[in-house]
């Protein structure tokens, strides 16, 4: 079980602030995750909120594990998630409610992913390297830059650039009708 730190007076008005939703934002080892910590056992304990009505995300799935660690109860992974994972789960429930078809599995398993890109890479031999059709994708993804948008922006391209967004653009597509979301960014 991971130790914790007693909260300093900043990070002890983030423990009594209980109502409502709060972002935390602070810099690695200043003790965010033994103060989201505090606060939940302080939930639980003192007003007597139910673990399953309080959800902590995080960006990483190691600070999830070390919150969870650290709290050292049962049931604590279901509070402490990234939101990949809380998102996945979410979407996986409701997905009768989407605007767009989900498949069984929402997420192309790594050998589907990977084999996507290798079709890609044949339909637009100008793409030569896999790392870089994947990390342009996730790029383009990253700074919220559409498949039409990239393609606008690369059409006059003296570069490669425009095969690129060809290919996402098809990724894009494939993925949809495969019923896939595709998380990186």
């Amino acid at each position: 079980r991971g130790t914790l730190i007693t909260p300093d007076a900043d990070q002890q008005v983030c423990v009594n602030s209980i109502q409502g939703a709060y972002v935390v934002v602070a810099g690695p080892g200043s003790g965010k995750s033994s103060t989201l910590v505090h606060r939940y056992l302080e939930m639980i304990s003192k007003h007597r909120i139910p673990s399953s009505d309080i959800l902590n995300l995080t960006f990483t799935s190691e600070a999830a594990k070390n919150m969870v660690e650290k709290v050292g109860l049962v049931g604590a992974e279901k509070v402490f998630r990234t939101f990949h994972s809380w998102a996945l789960e979410l979407i996986t429930k409701e997905k009768q409610h989407l605007p767009f078809k989900v498949g069984e599995f929402v997420l192309p398993s790594y050998g589907q992913d990977f084999q996507l890109l290798k079709d890609l890479m044949k339909m637009y031999p100008a793409i030569t390297s896999f790392r870089s059709l994947k990390e342009k994708l996730a790029e383009w993804k990253a700074s919220n830059v559409s498949p039409e948008q990239a393609i606008e922006e690369t059409y006059n391209s003296k570069k490669n650039e425009f095969f690129y967004a060809a290919a996402y653009r098809d990724y894009e597509k494939k993925c949809r009708e495969q019923g896939w979301l595709d998380f990186s960014s």
